[in-house]
């Protein structure tokens, strides 16, 4: 999955997460994301192939955060955290910035070789999603907090990440041919 629909399904999680917190069935045990240890699908040969999998790296603590909610104080605890991988991918962000963006088919190469991390992370930010949907309800509101600082800071980071990481879609179409008159 691309990079930016991780960054959406994050702002999405945050929409539906009062609402889902009251209907969400009280019996129901809260399911921890569970991170496997991030292994190099490749090896980094370029400075952004290094960047790429920094990011990578940073994003995958994400979940783990996440799943660390337990209860009030757990949540402040993962506001301080979350806050660290902002922080993190800034840094990464304007280091990448300084880098010429790439053209379309080393972005396309690199987002091949990012995929098995993408897809990990899906899973992952699903389990955790449902773990915050299966809260009590009276934690919604400083989870939704959270979130809403979170998700736009991580959409504003993600735009620089999709403009270096993935391929551009509209140079990927083939070219329309004209109608003859």
């Amino acid at each position: 999955m691309k990079l930016k629909y991780i960054v959406l399904a994050l702002c999405a999680g945050q929409l539906g997460l009062a609402q889902a917190q009251e209907t969400a069935v009280k019996e129901a045990p809260a399911k921890e994301a569970k991170k496997e240890e991030a292994t190099p699908a490749f090896e980094a040969k370029t400075p952004l192939e290094k960047s790429a999998l920094t990011v990578m790296k940073v994003i995958a603590d994400f979940p783990t955060v996440l799943g660390e909610i337990k209860d009030e104080a757990s949540a402040d605890m993962a506001k301080g955290k979350l806050d660290d991988i902002i922080k993190k991918l800034s840094a990464e962000a304007e280091l990448i910035k300084k880098q010429p963006v790439p053209d379309n088919a080393t972005r396309k190469a690199l987002s091949e070789k990012l995929k098995p991390y993408q897809q990990k992370m899906e899973k992952e930010m699903q389990a955790s999603m449902m773990n915050l949907m299966s809260m009590p309800p009276e934690l919604g509101p400083k989870i939704q907090e959270i979130m809403m600082n979170f998700g736009p800071q991580m959409q504003s980071i993600g735009a620089t990440m999709e403009k270096y990481f993935e391929p551009d879609p509209v140079a990927a179409k083939p070219p329309v041919p004209e109608e003859k008159k």
